[in-house]
């Protein structure tokens, strides 16, 4: 924020039980490679914790950030993003010089083929209430707009334990 204190923030947003989900079915074969039972708990705990870590650090930043320079954009969409969506979203982001060309490109050379393996919490010794317990609360919301909204939460709320429960974040969304 000292460094760039003009950045923009865009937050992909996913539910933690599909990313962890998804995250371990993917790194499976790497850590099997290497001799690592991949449903191992230790190794399950562990990396839950990183991605835990990962949602809560995120979320700070997050908040720190004036609205005006933070948007949240749901996986989904961000997968199916169009030029015209994506100009939408830095336009709401206050960049006003936009090449259209340029965003068609840029989009283009992102799209990657959608991965096709199939995960489950279960395969791995794990449950959506394990996981609550281990995620901020705005996490688990269905849909982004709902995760994001308008807030009068302060400095004060954000030190106060359980604050996920008391502020929600605030940002622009794009669909």
């Amino acid at each position: 924020r000292h460094t760039f204190p003009d950045a923009r923030l865009v937050a992909p947003w996913r539910n933690p039980h599909e990313v962890v989900a998804s995250q371990l079915s993917s790194l499976q074969p790497s850590w099997e490679s290497f001799g690592y039972d991949a449903s191992e708990a230790g190794l399950v705990d562990n990396f839950v914790e990183l991605l835990s870590y990962y949602y809560r650090t995120v979320e700070r930043h997050f908040l720190e950030l004036p609205v005006d320079q933070r948007a949240v954009i749901g996986y989904a969409s961000l997968l199916d993003l169009s030029p015209a969506g994506l100009a939408d979203m830095l336009t709401r982001l206050g960049y006003d010089r936009l090449d259209e060309p340029a965003l068609a490109f840029a989009i283009e050379r992102s799209r990657r083929p959608r991965p096709k393996h199939k995960y489950s919490l279960a395969q791995y010794g794990l449950d959506e209430e394990i996981l609550r317990g281990r995620f901020p609360a705005t996490s688990w919301t269905s849909e982004p707009e709902s995760v994001f909204e308008n807030s009068s939460c302060d400095d004060s709320d954000r030190e106060t334990e359980g604050r996920q429960d008391a502020c929600h974040l605030s940002a622009t969304t794009i669909q």
